[in-house]
């Protein structure tokens, strides 16, 4: 029996309707209302991601995909800084 893959899913902040949702490649549809907006988000994560996981190679250990989730996730925003700096 094969071990389960741990999964864990970053939001990005749309929802789609199954109509609009394409489960094979797990991407929406060209004709998705948002269709620009989530690929964006899904490119900037998966660059969040690759970036997590280089920091952890860096120090010599495996990120899991829980740590990875909550450190992308607990990230204060750069406007939301650049604007408490003012």
């Amino acid at each position: 029996m094969t071990p389960m893959k741990e999964v864990e899913y970053l939001s990005t902040g749309v929802s789609s309707s199954q109509d609009n949702w394409d489960n094979h490649n797990s991407l929406p549809t060209n004709t998705n209302p948002h269709y620009l907006k989530v690929i964006q988000k899904i490119e900037e994560l998966k660059k969040k991601v690759d970036i997590e996981i280089a920091i952890a190679e860096r120090e010599g250990r495996i990120a899991t995909p829980v740590e990875i989730k909550e450190k992308i996730e607990t990230k204060v925003p750069k406007l939301l800084v650049k604007n408490l700096r003012k």
